[in-house]
C-alpha cells in the first residue's frame, strides 16, 4: 500500500481521482489478500512450518485471530491512505493512535484470562476501530462514500474467511 496507493493518492490531483484510485486499488487488495489470507486459514500448520518452523504448529489454532487482524487491518489502511490524501493526516495519527492504545489496554485486559488468544482478539478490536472510525471519518469530513459493490464484496471475502478459518482450523 505505501509502494503503490500512497505516491498515487498524495499527487496533487482532485479528490475524486484519488477516490478513484483507492477505491480500484481496494478492488485488487481484496481479492489477492483474500486470497493469501484464505491460504493461512485453511493450512496454519502448515504456514507456520514453512515461515518459521515444526516448532509453531502447536499454535497454529491462534493464527486465526491475527491473520484476521492484518487482513482488517490491511483493508483499514487504504482508507488511511486516503485520509492522508486528502490533507487530513492529523487525524490520520489520532485514528491510529487511539485503535492501538484500545489494542494495548485489551491486551492488559486479556492476556491474563485468555492468554495469547486474547491478544488476537485484542488486535481485532483495535484493527476495526481503526478500519470503522476511518471510514466515518471520510465520510463526515470529505464526503466519501464506500460503493455498495466494494462494501459487499469486502462482506463476502470476511465471510468466507471467518468460515474457513472455523472449518478448517480448530479455534482455540
Amino acid at each position: 500500500i505505501n509502494l503503490y496507493l500512497t505516491p498515487i493518492i498524495n499527487r496533487d490531483i482532485e479528490k475524486v481521482e484519488k477516490v478513484e484510485h483507492s477505491i480500484n486499488f481496494q478492488k485488487k487488495l481484496i481479492f489477492i489478500l483474500g486470497a493469501a489470507t484464505l491460504l493461512m486459514l485453511m493450512f496454519p500448520k502448515l504456514m507456520l512450518t514453512i515461515m518459521f518452523s515444526e516448532k509453531f504448529a502447536e499454535v497454529s489454532p491462534l493464527l486465526f485471530y491475527f491473520v484476521i487482524s492484518q487482513f482488517i487491518l490491511q483493508l483499514a489502511s487504504v482508507q488511511q491512505a486516503l485520509l492522508i490524501g486528502v490533507d487530513d493526516a492529523k487525524f490520520y495519527m489520532i485514528i491510529t493512535t487511539i485503535g492501538q492504545l484500545i489494542c494495548a489496554f485489551l491486551c492488559f485486559v486479556t492476556v491474563p484470562i485468555l492468554g495469547i488468544k486474547g491478544a488476537g482478539v485484542a488486535q481485532i478490536v483495535g484493527n476495526s476501530f481503526i478500519f470503522v472510525v476511518t471510514l466515518i471519518r471520510l465520510r463526515a469530513n470529505h464526503n466519501y462514500r464506500v460503493p455498495i459493490k466494494i462494501i459487499l464484496l469486502q462482506s463476502y471475502v470476511f465471510s468466507v474467511l471467518i468460515l474457513a478459518g472455523l472449518i478448517c482450523n480448530q479455534v482455540a
